[in-house]
């Protein structure tokens, strides 16, 4: 089963290659696992009541980690796949998408500056492991992870958007195709050109922001304690955001204003980074992409920033969907590879055998010098079998390149480390 999983800093959001779907936060946490009904007399929504056992541990997940978990874990910051949490967060989506000891094929993506850095630290913890996974109400499931593929956000998104867009992915067209790609702590940019029927990727002019919807919710969240005196947490700010507004103390509050002044606030901040970092190049990008959750919470306030732009329909899946779509055209690239494996093996064991047998033909004199040499392969045959064996994965890196922290100024990698570039409109890797 193929699966692929959007880990963000909000939400995490998987997908599997039969369309099922699974969005949860990204909140974990240790604590006693609640009875919990339903006043319809229907399942609890699984998304609203994640209670499973992970290595013999007791964890809450989501907006149940956030409610009634000992020290929530939110999935934030920079060192977030080293933790316990995400790889809880990821065996719990998984034990959702996949029946009893199924092997996976998964895929994941990290942030487009963070990939180089972060590539390969998660996936080793992962790769060839299995476990079984206990859920409240339902049977424990056995899930082994058999591959993990991975890939940077944003980039990886415009693998989901060609497609479905070719009139915005047009190779014959001159131009910049910039993807923007607003999470909950922060913004990828990158920007794409056509260069001889394939998309290349602008390295100097794509990189991360530290800004994104989380800066919402701490906005609400201090504007609430000043209004009312008291500590707020943030599952009562989010839900102030989506709502603009909250029951408390014994009243409604109206805190719509507080809310729109904050978005538009958020928006500023982004279109303004986005057009230092472009500089007076912003003026050969043709077409912004918006994608995200944080794209769909802007929709609004995103409006004017480009005279072409779009905000791409179910924009926070983009991510995901790239990935399970990417890992599709790989897998089928892979078995090509091993398919002319077996085609220089089984040209190796002909070439052995008609040595053999024109060795059987000499003088006994001979015979054992040519059985000797008959019974390896040459050099030659050698390296051949030996360069497509370990070519196992057929996209190679960009070379690194160094950029900076749009905010921090901190030194950071906005290479894109992608495998390869696009290519006729996204249909393969290079």
């Amino acid at each position: 089963m193929k699966i692929a999983i959007d880990l963000g800093n909000r939400f995490v959001k998987a997908i599997n290659e039969k369309g099922d779907r699974v969005m949860l936060r990204s909140v974990v946490a240790h604590g006693q696992h609640r009875s919990v009904f339903s006043l319809s007399r229907k399942q609890p929504a699984s998304e609203e009541s994640i209670q499973v056992t992970v290595k013999g541990q007791d964890y809450l997940v989501g907006k149940m980690a956030e409610r009634f978990g000992l020290l929530p874990e939110y999935v934030f910051g920079r060192d977030r796949f080293d933790g316990e949490a995400a790889e809880v967060l990821i065996w719990t989506v998984l034990s959702m998408l996949v029946t009893d000891n199924e092997a996976v094929d998964l895929t994941l993506d990290y942030p487009y500056s963070q990939f180089h850095t972060v590539k390969g630290k998660l996936s080793s913890r992962l790769r060839g492991k299995s476990e079984t996974i206990g859920r409240y109400k339902s049977e424990p499931v056995t899930v082994s992870i058999r591959s993990v593929s991975e890939y940077p956000q944003s980039l990886v998104a415009a693998y989901a958007l060609a497609p479905s867009m070719p009139e915005l992915f047009d190779t014959e067209k001159d131009g910049y195709i910039a993807v923007v790609d607003i999470g909950g702590d922060t913004t990828d940019v990158v920007v794409l050109e056509t260069f001889g029927g394939d998309m290349i990727i602008h390295d100097e002019i794509s990189g991360t922001i530290t800004h994104g919807t989380r800066d919402l919710t701490q906005v609400i969240r201090r504007s609430l304690e000043t209004q009312t005196g008291d500590i707020m947490d943030t599952d009562l700010a989010d839900r102030v955001l989506h709502h603009g507004s909250m029951y408390y103390g014994g009243k409604d509050w109206d805190l719509s204003r507080e809310v729109e002044q904050a978005k538009n606030d958020l928006a500023t901040v982004l279109k303004s980074c986005i057009s230092d970092l472009w500089g007076t190049r912003q003026n050969r990008v043709r077409t912004t992409i918006f994608v995200g959750g944080g794209a769909m919470i802007l929709e609004s306030e995103l409006q004017g920033f480009h005279p072409n732009q779009v905000i791409a329909h179910d924009a926070q899946w983009k991510n995901a969907e790239g990935c399970l779509m990417a890992d599709s055209n790989k897998s089928e690239t892979v078995r090509q590879r091993e398919s002319e494996r077996e085609s220089v093996q089984h040209k190796n064991a002909e070439t052995r055998d008609q040595s053999v047998e024109k060795e059987n033909n000499q003088p006994n004199s001979t015979s054992n010098t040519l059985l000797a040499s008959a019974s390896e392969p040459n050099k030659q045959e050698q390296q051949e079998t030996a360069a497509l064996a370990n070519d196992e994965t057929p996209l190679p890196s960009n070379p690194p390149r160094e950029g900076k922290n749009i905010d921090t100024g901190s030194e950071v990698d906005t290479s894109a480390r992608v495998p390869g570039r696009f290519r006729e409109g996204a249909s393969a890797w290079r």
